[in-house]
């Protein structure tokens, strides 16, 4: 049925985007940055959007000479990364072709070649209705859409490496997604293997 499709789809893209949890972001960084049993919160790269300084960036400088930065939006996340560490920013305007603007001037020198990540924030959650009825959200940068409609519930829980439920966001390896479709109790499982 059309709402079975709807349903395995829906946790398709779920499953696609919780893989790619942490993707671009600092190493240190947990892949997950806010959970709750109907509610997740990650920054992934969706669009694998990087690129890389062509020029050494010097301490307090916010200009930056990159090989590609065009259709990176004002507002975005960004991580810089070099070979030993990362740092959050910010676009303080729009990419151009071979420049990026940040927000905040960097805090240390970052060399020729370093990597710069284009960062998502994305939010899963659940959402009732004035009606009764109940959605799964996806929200990316601030921008929701329904992800599932008519739901009965909407379960997540957070595993470590011995498969245990953990509350520790450094200890996540896994997420069990469960969704329950409200017409014929349609049920459906995933175990979603995260970066770590």
């Amino acid at each position: 049925t059309t709402r079975h499709e709807d349903q395995r789809l829906g946790l398709h893209v779920t499953e696609e985007e919780l893989r790619l949890a942490g993707t671009g972001s600092a190493t240190d960084s947990p892949a997950i940055v806010a959970l709750g049993a109907q509610e997740v919160e990650f920054f992934a790269n969706l669009s694998g959007a990087t690129t890389m300084l062509t020029q050494v960036a010097a301490m307090g400088q916010q200009e930056l000479s990159v090989e590609a930065g065009a259709g990176w939006a004002k507002g975005k996340q960004v991580l810089l990364c070099t070979a030993v560490r990362c740092s959050w920013n910010r676009l303080a305007a729009d990419g151009r072709q071979q420049a990026l603007s940040l927000a905040a001037p960097i805090a240390e020198q970052l060399p020729m070649r370093s990597a710069i990540f284009l960062l998502n924030r994305v939010r899963y959650y659940l959402k009732r209705q004035d009606d009764g009825t109940v959605r799964v959200m996806r929200e990316v940068d601030g921008g929701a859409s329904t992800l599932l409609a008519d739901v009965d519930s909407f379960q997540l829980h957070y595993l470590n490496r011995e498969g245990r439920v953990t509350s520790d966001t450094r200890e996540i390896v896994r997420v069990r997604v469960t969704v329950e479709m409200t017409q014929k109790g349609s049920k459906l499982m995933r175990d979603i293997a995260i970066r770590t």
